[in-house]
């Protein structure tokens, strides 16, 4: 059966939810284009502006919590990890992105997990030698990343194969 014109109100929002999707995917293009050029936090904000112009659409938090990851920023990662997956997971037409979301978030899980241990490990000879030792809580994201790299070439040499989150893009 045909459909009846959409007339005043609804017009609006149907074109605003329109423009919205429409600005969500200019946002999420920008965050991919200024993680490649190693802008973190630049991307995070455009990623934030396009999960905020359309929120159904988990492409978006995809592309921020490869951002936050990328900023040091994990268990905000992990957080909007976990919020894509759910919403692909709901969404028929995004289901085919939930493999990628999983094992991308099972990544992030695992990069805190080390950190953690490495900073544990860290507070404890810190500690004994005066210091704090606790890097994530001094803001040091440089020393994240550091250990970041590292960990990714001690892989990568050990033939596990993962390759960390840099670079990836939809």
């Amino acid at each position: 059966g045909a459909s009846l014109p959409l007339r005043g109100e609804e017009q609006k929002k149907v074109e605003g939810e329109g423009e919205g999707r429409r600005r969500a995917v200019l946002y999420e293009q920008c965050a991919q284009v200024l993680l490649e050029m190693n802008r973190t936090f630049d991307a995070i904000v455009a990623a934030e502006n396009a999960v905020k112009s359309d929120m159904s659409n988990p492409h978006g938090l995809l592309t921020l919590a490869r951002a936050q990851l990328n900023h040091g920023e994990l268990d905000m990662a992990v957080q909007s990890f976990q919020a894509a997956h759910v919403l692909s997971k709901k969404t028929k037409k995004y289901s085919t992105l939930v493999p990628e979301i999983s094992l991308e978030l099972q990544e992030a899980k695992t990069i805190a997990q080390k950190l953690k241990q490495c900073e544990s490990q860290g507070e404890e000879k810190t500690t004994k030698q005066g210091g704090t030792g606790n890097y994530a809580a001094s803001g040091d994201v440089e020393v994240w990343r550091a250990r970041n790299t590292i960990a990714r070439m001690t892989m990568n040499a050990e033939g596990e194969g993962w390759q960390g989150v840099e670079g990836k893009g939809e």
